[in-house]
């Protein structure tokens, strides 16, 4: 059968939908799978291309005018479809996979919480029943959120018996704690290529741990200085080597941390990547640019991920590294529902530096 799937958001959203997409490749050997993406994740649904786990993907752009949308329409429409998968609840996806000719559209009600109070629904309330054909509610209200204990990717399977049910033999479908895991890429030959790459420098490449450094920082209102003193308390804390990996709106921050600690290149590759070195600290290292091809060939090889709340939060969690999952002031609860699934990990909510590092701290040395 032929699927569509929905996905036009982040790198995390895509990754802990992976056990709805593996589940669907194995009760149905001839499924073949369409992901609509989006810019975030574009890049990384081509990966799991590579690896078969998409047969074919398409770029979704925002702001389509009138012509474009229906352009996109016709696209959808003709890869023939028999089931859509609506994991995106934008409410012009819902009308996108209603036009798609498919036989079923499957997603999520979700009930948020409007600025007035009452409870929005998405898709629209009344008119449910006519976009979907079946769908779990996923309620994200205030009152619910806070002692939410379901992680988000568990629905992914709830939405899968839904189809189950009505396609396959259910008898014969059991889950296993493998199909709630997340698909790992094979990035073994890029990864040899990295080690490689890192033994020609003083990286302690058995003793790595990753602080990753972009633009979601910015919402635990720290200063530069803030930052520079909590990689330098990261890295007087634990052994081996320091590697700080940036985003691609972090440049405020590096750049303080790079003139700080002086930092001096190392390696050079004008096509892929430079590593530098600090100077005044020889255990620190920045590597950047960063693909997320070297990004998650790193953090497969480190011991330590520091992140603040995102897709490298989920792809430390395919690796089961150890992980502190940064969540910025307000947010702590909320973001439960997406924490880290890695055995040893923790959420820690990024308010006044003092009491962050304190937290943080106190976990690195359990």
């Amino acid at each position: 059968m032929k699927y569509v799937i929905f996905r036009d958001d982040g790198i995390g959203d895509l990754i802990i939908s992976t056990p709805l997409i593996k589940l669907l490749k194995k009760y149905d050997k001839d499924a073949h799978i369409t992901l609509v993406c989006g810019n975030r994740n574009y890049l990384y649904a081509s990966l799991y291309k590579k690896e078969g786990l998409l047969d074919n993907i398409i770029l979704k752009s925002e702001n389509l005018n009138i012509f474009k949308k229906i352009k996109f329409i016709f696209l959808i429409r003709s890869f023939r479809p028999d089931y859509t998968f609506i994991l995106n609840s934008k409410n012009i996806n819902f009308l996108y996979a209603k036009l798609s000719g498919s036989l079923k559209n499957f997603g999520f009600l979700t009930l948020n919480t409007a600025k007035n109070g009452k409870i929005k629904y998405r898709p629209i309330k009344y008119i449910k029943d006519y976009l979907l054909d079946s769908y779990v509610t996923i309620d994200c209200t205030d009152n619910f959120i806070h002692s939410i204990k379901i992680h988000w990717s568990e629905y992914y399977t709830e939405l899968f018996k839904k189809i189950s049910n009505a396609e396959f033999d259910s008898h014969e479908i059991k889950f296993s704690e493998n199909d709630l895991e997340y698909v790992k890429l094979d990035i073994k030959n890029n990864t040899n290529d990295i080690i490689n790459i890192l033994s020609n420098t003083q990286v302690d490449i058995k003793n790595i741990n990753i602080i990753h450094i972009d633009e979601k920082w910015k919402r635990s209102e720290w200063s530069n200085k803030d930052i520079l003193n909590f990689v330098l308390k990261i890295n007087s804390n634990t052994s081996g080597s320091l590697i700080i990996t940036e985003g691609i709106f972090s440049e405020e921050y590096n750049k303080f941390i790079f003139n700080e600690l002086a930092f001096s290149k190392v390696y050079n590759d004008t096509y892929e990547f430079n590593i530098y070195q600090s100077k005044e600290i020889p255990d620190i290292f920045i590597i950047k640019p960063t693909s997320m091809e070297l990004i998650t060939s790193l953090i497969s090889i480190s011991n330590l991920v520091i992140t603040q709340h995102g897709g490298l939060t989920h792809i430390a969690s395919m690796y089961n590294k150890k992980i502190i999952d940064l969540t910025y002031k307000g947010h702590r609860n909320f973001l439960k529902k997406w924490h880290p699934k890695s055995i040893n990990s923790i959420q820690i909510q990024a308010e006044d530096f003092s009491s962050t590092i304190n937290n943080v701290l106190e976990f690195i040395k359990k």
